[in-house]
Parts: C-alpha cells; sequence; structure tokens
C-alpha cells in the first residue's frame, strides 16, 4: 500500500525460473501484490513464483502482449507496474517511481533505462535497433520518448480501459506508450532508471522482433484515432454500436458515411492527368470524363441497393477494398489491352490508381460516427482505418428507403458541404493546371541566339 493505493506488479515470464526468483527477493513491502503470468514456461519457473510468494497466473496463448494483458485483468491494485522477469528492471526502482506519480499528479510513467550498476554494456546492435525505433516513434507521433521499448512502465488502472491495446506480441510495450502520451485526458513522464545485469537467456529475436516492431509503428500511425479528453467522473454509457459484418446478414446501420463526390471526380481527373499517356489515344474530354467516372466508381454501389429498396445495403463494402481497386485494375487494364491493343501494365496501374484515389479520399474524410474509418485491407484485416489528419467533411447518407436517400441527399447542410468542397476542388485543380502549364512552356532562347539568327535573316 502507498498513499492509500494498492500496487501490483505484473510480470510476465517465459522460462524464467532463475531470474523470477531474484526479481521476487528484492520486491519491496510496499507491493501488495505481484502476479506471475507463466506464458508457456516448461521450465519451474511458475513453482518457484509460487514459492515466493506470487501470485501465478496461466496464459497459454504465446505472447508478451498476451501475458501482459492477462495479467491486468487479474490484477486487483489500483496502480498496476510491470516488468520483466529476468532481474533487468530493479524493483527498487519501485517507490521513486510511485513518489513521482503522486506528486507530479500523473497517470502513466515510463522508465527509461539509463545506466547499468553492472557495468555491463548493451550491443551496438540492441542499442542501434532501438535508437532507430524510439525515433520513429518520435518522428510518427511527435512525442519525445527516449526509450520506446522499455519493459517496465507504472499506471493508474482506471485508465486501462482508455488504451486501445492491439498488439498480443512484443510490440505492446511500444503500443502501450503511443496510446497513453497521444490521449489528451492522461497526464504521462518518462523517468530514468538503473537497469540490472540479465539473469538467463534472453527471448527476444533481434532482427525478428525488431523489423515487426518497426511495421507495427507505421501500422499504429494510421490506425490511431482521436481521442477525446478523460473525464474523472462519467455516466455509465452504452458500448458503441458496430457495423454489420458482410456475412452476418444484419440490417445496415441507419447513416453511412459518403465523401463527396466531386473531389472524388476531380481525383480521378488529376490520375488522368498524369497519367494521360498511359490508356489510350482517343479525345481528350472522354478519357477525363472516363477517369472522373472511374474515380466515383465504389460509390455506385448506392445505385445498386437504390435498386433493391434499400440504397445504403451495400455502402463501404466490398466495392471500398484494395483488393477492389486491384481487381478493378487488373480487369480494366485486360480491356483496354484486348479492345484497343493498349499495353497492360501501363493501363491497368492508370485505370487501379483511379479507383484507388476514391480509397484515399475515404481514408482523409471526417468519419465522426463508430467505427470510424473504412474496412479497406479486408479480408486481409478487419480493422478500421483513417487517416491522423482528415480534410474533407463527411455528408450522412440514409440508405434504409429510396426516400430517406433522395432526401438526405437533396438536404440543405449536404448542399452547404458540397459548395464548400467545389470551391477547394476549384483552388487545387487550377494550382495543377499553372504548374503544369509553366512545366510545358518552352524555355526562353538566349538573346544572344536570337539577335544572331535575325542578322542571318537579313543578309
Amino acid at each position: 500500500m502507498y498513499r492509500g493505493k494498492r500496487i501490483s506488479v505484473v510480470i510476465p515470464c517465459h522460462n524464467e525460473e532463475d531470474g523470477i526468483a531474484a526479481v521476487m527477493a528484492q520486491m519491496p513491502p510496499i507491493i501488495d501484490e505481484v502476479v506471475v503470468v507463466d506464458n508457456n514456461s516448461t521450465d519451474r519457473t511458475a513453482e518457484v513464483a509460487t514459492a515466493a510468494g506470487a501470485r501465478v497466473v496461466t496464459e497459454t496463448r504465446k505472447g508478451y502482449g498476451y501475458a501482459h494483458k492477462a495479467g491486468y485483468a487479474a490484477a486487483k491494485g489500483d496502480i498496476i507496474v510491470t516488468m520483466d522477469g529476468d532481474g533487468t528492471y530493479p524493483p527498487d526502482s519501485v517507490p521513486l517511481l510511485l513518489y513521482v506519480m503522486m506528486e507530479e499528479k500523473v497517470d502513466f510513467i515510463t522508465a527509461r533505462r539509463w545506466y547499468s550498476k553492472s557495468g555491463e554494456v548493451k550491443s551496438p546492435v540492441r542499442l542501434l535497433g532501438n535508437a532507430i525505433l524510439s525515433g520513429t516513434m518520435m518522428s510518427l507521433y511527435f512525442r519525445f520518448i527516449i526509450d520506446s521499448q522499455s519493459g517496465m512502465w507504472m499506471f493508474k488502472k482506471d485508465i486501462l480501459p482508455e488504451l486501445d491495446l492491439t498488439s498480443n506480441g512484443m510490440a505492446l510495450s511500444e503500443e502501450i506508450k503511443i496510446e497513453a502520451f497521444t490521449h489528451p485526458g492522461i497526464r504521462c513522464l518518462e523517468m530514468p532508471i538503473y537497469y540490472g545485469a540479465r539473469i538467463g537467456e534472453s527471448k527476444l529475436n533481434i532482427w525478428r522482433d525488431g523489423f515487426y516492431n518497426l511495421f507495427f509503428l507505421v501500422k499504429k500511425r494510421f490506425m490511431l484515432r482521436k481521442k477525446q479528453p478523460r473525464l474523472r467522473v462519467v455516466e455509465p454509457l452504452r458500448p458503441a454500436a458496430r457495423r454489420p459484418s458482410r456475412s452476418s446478414g444484419a440490417p445496415p446501420t441507419e447513416s453511412d458515411r459518403m465523401a463527396l463526390p466531386i473531389a472524388h471526380a476531380a481525383a480521378g481527373y488529376l490520375v488522368q492527368r498524369a497519367a494521360r499517356r498511359l490508356p489510350g489515344e482517343g479525345r481528350a474530354w472522354r478519357r477525363a470524363a472516363l477517369f472522373m467516372v472511374i474515380g466515383n466508381l465504389p460509390d455506385l454501389d448506392f445505385i445498386v441497393g437504390f435498386v433493391l429498396g434499400r440504397p445504403g445495403m451495400l455502402h463501404r463494402g466490398v466495392s471500398h477494398t484494395v483488393l477492389a481497386a486491384l481487381v478493378f485494375g487488373i480487369g480494366a487494364g485486360a480491356c483496354a489491352w484486348w479492345w484497343r491493343r493498349e499495353r497492360f501494365a501501363p493501363a491497368a496501374l492508370a485505370f487501379g490508381a483511379a479507383y484507388l484515389s476514391h480509397l484515399v479520399l475515404d481514408w482523409m474524410t471526417i468519419d465522426s460516427r463508430p467505427p470510424t474509418g473504412g474496412q479497406f485491407l479486408w479480408p486481409l484485416s478487419d480493422a478500421y482505418y483513417i487517416a491522423p489528419v482528415t480534410i474533407f467533411t463527411e455528408i450522412h447518407i440514409d440508405g434504409r428507403t429510396r426516400a430517406s436517400f433522395l432526401e438526405s441527399v437533396l438536404a440543405w447542410p449536404t448542399v452547404v458541404v458540397l459548395a464548400r468542397e467545389l470551391a477547394m476542388v476549384t483552388v487545387v485543380l487550377g494550382v495543377w493546371h499553372v504548374l503544369e502549364a509553366l512545366r510545358l512552356r518552352p524555355a526562353a532562347e538566349p538573346t544572344a541566339l536570337v539577335l544572331d539568327r535575325r542578322e542571318e535573316d537579313l543578309a
């Protein structure tokens, strides 16, 4: 107990029978409970931990993240402290971290490994890897965290429901820091600590885990959702409604989000201008019109639903995925090759890019109703993705019936948003054409060369 708060220590372990005994021997008396998560150990880790006074929880799903989540669920304290079972994080630093947490009134503290009391020096590969991962995190999230891979942190348990922890592996260490430090209602701090000598063998696969954590940082950046400030006292809320599964047969949500057709047409037009030599010889206006239609093609799923009597039944489904863009690009490229004898690869690339531009704009469109974003990577992932910065305003389309659909399309708020978007797109296209004209304008000839030519003509 510390200042009226129960303290729980969570230690994930996999074959740490030597290390866990040393860690338990150093545990300060202010700790109320130690939860050791046995993550498929094949040695006497659980037996040694129980004998040392820890409460052992078994997690059969192997993974650093799985072990941590099992420990959090089992912990009964008001404040949770995490550390590894190999002795690298000294338990005697817990009182200092608790003192700072209480005095500074912070909710989350991560420990930065600063100096080894034993004089042990980390391998250059580990130091370089940690520097790359921490630098990447700072660049992507604009949060100054020197040791993003530290395995020791401390937090108040009541903030746990507000952390969207998706990783089940080693990346949970960096993910929980990202979630806490980017939350506007959670006060965070990084503090230096001494670290101890490792007992036993390291379970970290440097190259596999390092590259996976780097990939996860990038992936998390695009999945990170805007968080609302945390309220200290809240009323119970109903869970947010989830979008029905494509295979569930459940009725669609009452309102669907739709990025605006003017922007989609403009995006298709810009793709056509950038790749105007790729598919075809026909008239320029025909090609431009074709690509503007392709830019809006995914939203034509409203037409199918309208014919069937429920316009929104198919919206934001399979048509709004990267897979659909790939299939459409290949199919359109094959048609261009067969019908007009165009080169397959450039045509497929141009048509696929025009289709994909629709998904990019949807990704960058404000999305206020849960679940935010779109399942653009389906069927590889069911996660919803939205850009960290959204630039387009959404309009809500009521797709329950034909009448409600037409009413929402013609509603005054929709007209206002369309007008605002038209102005934005006009400026973008104007700048594009000015830059294109400057690029294509022939360079002026030197004055001396022009005078020589005139003299030759006179002679």
